[in-house]
């Protein structure tokens, strides 16, 4: 089963049209989380897992419930799709960026509090050479490599902080790195494909 966490508007898209909207207990400790599944995908939104279709902005997003829920629903894989800000003036408005590795030195969530957190974090090469060859595939020209850099959100950043960032990687965004983090720690292997 492979898990996809995006946005609203992928949901929207006909690749996810037909899914079944479904609640998963994640864990007691987390709650309940609204999926969207099909026979082999598990898609999630980011923003809304909670029943109540509140919105969770990037600092409140329930990391480690949508990770327990995609595992608890067989998912062993997942590609998150996200929009993201470019730090290169070579990476344009539009362009498909699949990174290789992520820079978020602080705060990054994480789902035990035991030594099952402790790991050397990495994106799955095996799933990352099917999205790049998928997106090859279909002509998208994605551009590979490069370090996705997370901050803690909600707000944008400063124009400081861009530059500083600039010179740790290619592109920024808000929940990428929290995200494979999470997913890392409940065994599942994290792949993303940022735009």
């Amino acid at each position: 089963m492979l898990g996809v966490i995006g946005g609203t508007s992928l949901l929207q898209s006909q690749l996810f049209s037909g899914l079944k909207k479904v609640v998963v207990t994640a864990s007691s400790q987390e709650g309940e989380v609204v999926l969207y599944r099909g026979d082999d995908v598990c898609f999630v939104q980011r923003h809304h897992t909670q029943p109540d279709g509140q919105y969770d902005p990037p600092h409140k997003v329930r990391y480690a419930a949508i990770a327990l829920a995609l595992k608890a629903e067989g998912c062993t894989s997942v590609v998150a799709l996200a929009s993201v800000g470019s730090l290169k003036s070579h990476i344009s408005i539009g362009s498909l960026l699949v990174p290789d590795d992520y820079f978020s030195p602080w705060n990054l969530p994480s789902v035990w509090e035991d030594k099952r957190s402790h790991f050397v974090p990495a994106y799955d090469k095996h799933v990352r050479g099917q999205i790049i060859a998928a997106l090859t595939a279909a002509e998208l020209n994605p551009i590979v490599g490069g370090t996705y850099t997370q901050t803690m959100g909600p707000r944008f950043e400063t124009k400081s902080e861009i530059r500083f960032l600039a010179s740790m990687g290619e592109v920024v965004g808000m929940t990428g790195a929290a995200e494979a983090t999470v997913i890392q720690e409940v065994c599942i292997q994290p792949s993303y494909n940022f735009s």
